[in-house]
């Protein structure tokens, strides 16, 4: 399978990403949150604007109506020294035009032509009271213009009452108005923005903190990461990538562990394979010389001999097969030969460890299966059974093994030692390799019984029942007729 890509293509792929502007988190919260702020804090200062200049436009047409019209209902002589008295009080200006709208009284110097202005605009309205305030611009200025008719005057002379408040009064006003609002506005905006700067840096720091935690496991680093102050989901996070750090280390150990144990299994494998050999060829040598020696039959020792050795061997096979999952050829044969022969294989060590071992209850059970396999099962839960009853301090340990029918398609082999039973702890792991509660273990051995238990299509469990430790390994029995077939 071909790994490399094309660098063209590489090259095309990576292109459009190393171009990219990059915009930053910290931007991408504060660019909307301080246009957001600036809007509405215009809004609401341009609304509060416009409704000051209209409220101070509303208060001084307010004024000069009810200015207009308390002159105009006086019954004393609008004379010019009553007027100046009026433009000192309200600051306004006041003009008196008669019937011919000529000026009669003013406390303004009017040009003739602004005189006409105001004659022409006053005439245009027509007779009756006059409209609302209107706009006037003269040599002298621009002024806001209200006018009354005069009803109750002396003389009959003075006919309208003009009074100008002055346009530049009346914009100061407004701006005096104005001005707070927009202050007040722009301190909110400013304010508005560095809080809004101060948070969106808040919620970035611990990103970037987290950025950095996940760029360190990246390259192998699993130191764990502050977690925040704050119960929020910042801090989920930073606890999630902590969990992480902590799983990858492990998952970190149990591979370099794994590459230790791969390498170790390598070379001991082929030591196992040259230690196999030797052993198989010293006992074919040892059952030569028996077979040659007439005083060899006789010789006890030559019998322990090849038993070690068998024994050996066995041991050498389970180890080369630890990982062998490849199919066995099954045939139909007798468990009991197979478990008998592994009992007269393992007897010199229980009569060594002085361990009583009771083998009553074999009873002939014909299966489908692998005898060698069997009997590497059967070896291994005889020999797991003699280590446990021989560390008990009583004096009285026993290994009993049990074979019979469990119904009528099943058998059971049970392997009882009076040990004091496997730890809470490792009970569940009890089947795993390389478990084991032996100082000097390896813990193959329960596990290739378990292998070779599931490939014969049975079950091996651990129980403990009446202060006693089983081993219980359940396998579907076959009858003779069936397996003689089979065998044919």
């Amino acid at each position: 399978m071909m790994t490399d890509e094309h660098p063209s293509f590489a090259h095309a792929d990576r292109a459009p990403r190393t171009h990219r502007l990059r915009w930053p988190l910290q931007a991408q919260l504060l660019g909307p949150s301080i246009a957001l702020v600036l809007l509405t804090t215009c809004l609401a200062t341009g609304l509060t604007a416009a409704w000051t200049v209209r409220r101070v436009r509303q208060e001084q047409a307010q004024r000069l109506e009810q200015t207009a019209a308390t002159l105009a209902e006086a019954t004393f002589p609008l004379t010019a020294r009553v007027l100046e008295q009026s433009r000192a009080l309200s600051g306004a200006e006041f003009v008196i035009l008669d019937a011919d709208h000529a000026i009669a009284q003013s406390t303004l110097e009017l040009p003739a032509a602004d005189a006409r202005v105001v004659a022409a605009r006053l005439a245009d309205q027509g007779p009756g009271p006059f409209a609302d305030s209107f706009e006037l611009d003269c040599a002298r200025g621009r002024y806001l213009a209200r006018a009354a008719r005069l009803a109750r005057q002396p003389t009959g002379d003075a006919t309208i009452l003009v009074v100008l408040q002055p346009r530049d009064e009346l914009t100061a006003q407004i701006r005096q108005s104005v001005l707070p609002a927009i202050l007040a506005g722009g301190l909110a905006a400013i304010i508005s923005s560095a809080i809004a700067s101060w948070l969106a840096r808040r919620f970035t720091l611990p990103i970037r903190e987290l950025v950095r935690q996940t760029a360190a496991i990246s390259v192998g680093r699993f130191a764990p990461l502050p977690t925040p102050d704050r119960n929020d989901e910042f801090r989920d996070l930073a606890e999630s990538i902590n969990a992480m750090a902590r799983r990858l280390a492990s998952y970190e150990r149990e591979v370099r562990q794994h590459e230790r144990l791969r390498s170790m299994g390598e070379l001991a494998g082929a030591m196992a394979h040259q230690l196999r050999n030797t052993a198989a060829g010293t006992r074919i040598a040892v059952e030569l010389h028996q077979r040659r020696c007439l005083t060899a039959e006789s010789d006890e020792s030559l019998a322990v001999v090849l038993r070690q050795l068998r024994l050996m061997e066995s041991f050498l096979r389970q180890f080369l097969a630890v990982d062998n999952h490849e199919p066995i050829e099954l045939r139909s044969v007798d468990f009991g030969e197979i478990v008998a022969d592994a009992v007269e294989l393992v007897a010199p060590l229980f009569a060594h460890a002085d361990v009583r071992l009771d083998t009553s209850q074999i009873e002939p059970a014909r299966l489908l299966g692998d005898r060698e396999s069997l009997h590497q099962l059967a070896t291994n839960l005889l020999l797991n059974a003699l280590e446990a009853a021989r560390v008990e301090s009583a004096t009285a340990a026993e290994v009993r093994v049990e074979l019979a029918a469990s119904g009528e398609e099943t058998g059971n082999l049970i392997v009882e030692d009076t040990g004091a039973g496997v730890p809470a702890a490792i009970a569940p792991r009890l089947f795993q390799s390389f478990v084991t509660t032996k100082r000097n273990g390896v813990g193959l051995g329960l596990y290739c019984a378990q292998q070779a238990a599931q490939r014969h299509g049975g079950s091996l469990r651990y129980e403990r029942v009446a202060g006693r430790t089983r081993f219980v390994f359940e396998f579907p029995r076959v009858s003779q007729e069936h397996g003689a077939r089979l065998s044919c």
